[in-house]
């Protein structure tokens, strides 16, 4: 009697499972047929193309935010853009600031891991690294997963991925070479996806002190489809979660793709959020309390800051008009004479003065001056055109430096932070 019980009940889940088969395949056949009847019948012709990419883009937003359909052109671009960032995009910049070492990591390309390695050893005998992933907005997760285990040690969990069939562990095969290193990482509201699962896993385990801004939040994982016309769409099929077992993805509501991009929730300071009880995870080594479903909140957290510099003033070195004035500059004076009196970026961050030519300069590219302009602003306006120098006449390591030492309030913290494994112990306690 209970094995008939038994076959029974497998029956009833056997055919409840072909039955809703079928009815999605019914469904499908019906959407089908709707443009077999248009093409046949409906009075007028009617290219079907426009209307098949119309009802494309509509049923992909009523899902969550990251699915979208693409066109041949929209796809053709996006290809294009890996490529560059693969091929042509420098997506690691490095160097000391006395015995840290500043990384920073602009996109998670394929062969991020490695590069970034080489960018370690090249800094020599360093005693601690920030790595700095503030605006870095993700790539490939498999390049974050490798990055992620230079740091921990074997068998700690990396990642975590589910989709509608299983749930995937990722976890380091071996000990990471810079798993002793003190380490901070930086991150903001723009720090997304890859970032998120490195910024996560060495939070997780208490590897380093995450200082910044809450990081975006995006959980999901994309697969890229391409048609045969050229056109494609980028479909999730995986969600991730931290090691800990906390997702990342910030609340969504499907379909409502242009609110959850404008959710200002993120720039909230992380006190003034209410946070349910479901939401707290505790770190694997220390126990310390950590949240899901809203990015990473940092260790240490910087606001904005209150006073930022004027609207014309940031729109007009937007407009390149920095780049600009520096250029002229150089047409007075050689590189080779600014190198003979300041050899390294560092002896020019410490004592080159911004000269008065290259004010001069500056003024007469902008529709202010000088006396209508707050301090803010001034010092913003000479850090840039600082930075913009060093860059032409060091490289862009030099521009990284000089607008840090200068004018990079997150920045200057978290080297504070890194000065000491003392102060990244504290923190971690």
């Amino acid at each position: 009697m209970k094995r008939l019980l038994i076959s029974l009940v497998a029956v009833v889940v056997c055919c409840t499972t072909l039955s809703a088969q079928q009815s999605k395949r019914q469904l499908i056949k019906k959407l089908n047929s709707v443009y077999e009847l248009i093409d046949q019948y409906y009075v007028e012709d009617t290219p079907l193309e426009p209307l098949v990419e119309e009802a494309i883009r509509a049923t992909l937003k009523a899902l969550d935010p990251h699915t979208q359909y693409l066109t041949k052109e929209e796809m053709a671009t996006s290809k294009r853009h890996l490529r560059s960032e693969d091929i042509q995009h420098r997506p690691i910049v490095a160097f000391r600031t006395d015995s840290i070492g500043y990384i920073s990591i602009s996109a998670f390309t394929k062969t991020l891991a490695s590069e970034f390695y080489t960018a370690y050893t090249s800094l020599d005998d360093v005693n601690s690294i920030i790595i700095d992933l503030r605006n870095n907005g993700g790539g490939y997760f498999t390049s974050a997963i490798d990055l992620t285990s230079l740091f921990l040690s074997k068998g700690d969990v990396m990642l975590i991925t589910e989709n509608k069939r299983r749930e995937i562990v990722y976890d380091c095969s071996r000990d990471g070479i810079l798993k002793d290193v003190p380490l901070v990482v930086l991150i903001n509201e723009n720090t997304a996806s890859a970032s998120e699962i490195f910024a996560g896993a060495i939070q997780d385990h208490d590897r380093g002190v995450i200082v910044g801004r809450t990081s975006y939040g995006k959980g999901l994982i994309q697969k890229n489809i391409e048609y045969r016309d050229g056109s494609g769409m980028h479909i999730t099929t995986a969600r991730y979660k931290t090691p800990s077992g906390r997702p990342i993805q910030r609340p969504y509501t499907m379909g409502c793709g242009d609110a959850y991009r404008s959710d200002s929730t993120r720039f909230m300071h992380p006190d003034s959020i209410h946070r349910a009880d479901s939401l707290k995870f505790k770190t694997l080594k220390l126990g310390r309390e950590v949240y899901a479903s809203g990015g990473i909140t940092p260790d240490v957290y910087i606001p904005i800051a209150t006073i930022q510099p004027s609207a014309n003033v940031v729109s007009s070195i937007n407009s390149g008009v920095a780049k600009q004035s520096v250029e002229e500059f150089l047409g007075t004076i050689s590189i080779e004479e600014i190198k003979a009196h300041y050899p390294t970026m560092y002896e020019f961050g410490n004592g080159y003065e911004t000269s008065a030519l290259l004010w001069d300069i500056f003024y007469g590219k902008v529709d202010y001056s000088c006396s209508v302009i707050t301090d803010i602003d001034r010092n913003y306006i000479e850090s840039v055109l600082l930075a913009t120098l060093a860059e032409q006449v060091y490289g862009i390591e030099a521009r990284y430096y000089i607008y840090i030492s200068k004018s990079d309030h997150m920045a200057q913290r978290a080297i504070s932070i890194a000065t000491s494994s003392e102060s990244v112990a504290s923190i971690l306690e």
